[in-house]
């Protein structure tokens, strides 16, 4: 029988080589082994968005949130998923938590950007982007996509 940290180093092979749904395997066979692994929980969500499959992902990340209801990752997980599944105002709140726990973490005040971007709240998303900059000026061309973006959409409506 393989020990837990070997499935754990498969695992992050099978997500850094893309083959998520043997990894997600991998991470639920962690899962049964430690049911309190707040990491396989955290991976678990990533994989099951990943693949679509939100209400999964938004379980995964519940459960972690009830191992440790401050972790950012598993609140902008949370949140990301929440928006998927029409949850729009508790996505945002969601999200919105993760930036309070870790006001300097990228991801979430990217993804907020991105999912004001799309609700059309052009103002919103351009804070979110700004913020992101100021974070991690080495993402600029990214960000500034995105502003373009904004501005070539809400130009049109």
């Amino acid at each position: 029988m393989i020990d837990t940290q070997n499935l754990r180093e498969l695992g992050r092979s099978l997500v850094s080589s893309r083959r998520f749904a043997d990894a997600i395997s991998v991470f639920e066979k962690i899962r049964g082994r430690e049911s309190d692994d707040v990491h396989a929980l955290d991976v678990l969500g990533f994989l099951y968005y990943s693949m679509d499959q939100f209400e999964k992902a938004r379980q995964s990340c519940e459960a972690s949130l009830e191992l440790r209801p401050e972790n950012h990752y598993a609140l902008k997980g949370l949140g990301l998923c929440l928006v998927k599944l029409g949850r729009i105002d508790d996505g945002i709140a969601a999200l919105e938590r993760s930036i309070e726990f870790k006001p300097d973490y990228f991801d979430s005040r990217h993804d907020l950007g991105v999912t004001y971007m799309d609700l059309q709240r052009w103002d919103e998303a351009r804070a979110c982007f700004a913020c992101a900059l100021e974070i991690d000026p080495a993402r600029a061309p990214a960000v500034q996509r995105a502003l373009q973006r904004i501005d070539e959409l809400s130009a049109s409506t």
